[in-house]
């Protein structure tokens, strides 16, 4: 008996250690997402509305700088996407998980991944673009600055799908905990 105690603390304190990992992931996931926000809302959107059809190195540059800082600050949200991926599975490797909550758990992050992906994508096309006008001292198509445009949106509706995902994943855990509590009262009656 002392053996299946031990063994049930043991499972707490990976729950317990792999909840917090989580929240600290997800956690630095929504951090890099403000940073985004500031970046994209704040710099983006003023810096596109001064590429009026004159071309000015300055402001060539400026959107460089802008469409870089994008790029590693989604560099740096792969190390968190895949951070919590791990954690995930050793979810699932728990006594007490479902495959119901791990299945959900990772359908929110892999919608993350797939919006985080497109977004990459994106940010690395414009930025050649842009890259392309500074070298050749032209001035950007329109098309390039509705699809600027649209990666604001874009940007948005991602922002929504992660802040909505946070209360979806501290729910998942809370049933989580629910398990562990009925798997701990099931092994005190036997």
């Amino acid at each position: 008996m002392k053996d299946q105690l031990r063994k049930s603390d043991s499972l707490l304190a990976s729950a317990v250690q792999i909840r917090e990992d989580m929240k600290e992931a997800h956690g630095l996931y929504n951090d890099r997402i403000s940073e985004l926000a500031q970046i994209t809302k704040g710099e983006l959107k003023a810096v596109v509305n001064t590429l009026n059809g004159s071309f000015e190195e300055k402001k060539y540059k400026k959107a460089i700088s802008i469409f870089d800082r994008l790029g590693e600050t989604l560099y740096s949200m792969e190390d968190n996407q895949a951070k919590m991926d791990e954690l995930v599975l050793l979810i699932g490797g728990l006594e007490f998980s479902t495959e119901k909550t791990t299945s959900s758990l990772l359908d929110i992050l892999s919608e993350q991944a797939k919006q985080h992906g497109r977004m990459s994508k994106a940010v690395n096309l414009m930025n050649g673009e842009i890259m392309k006008s500074l070298e050749s001292s032209k001035p950007v198509d329109s098309q390039l600055k509705e699809d600027i445009n649209e990666f604001l949106l874009d940007f948005s509706r991602f922002q929504d799908f992660t802040i909505a995902s946070v209360p979806r994943i501290s729910q998942l855990f809370d049933e989580l905990d629910k398990e562990e509590q009925r798997g701990k009262r099931y092994n005190e009656t036997l």
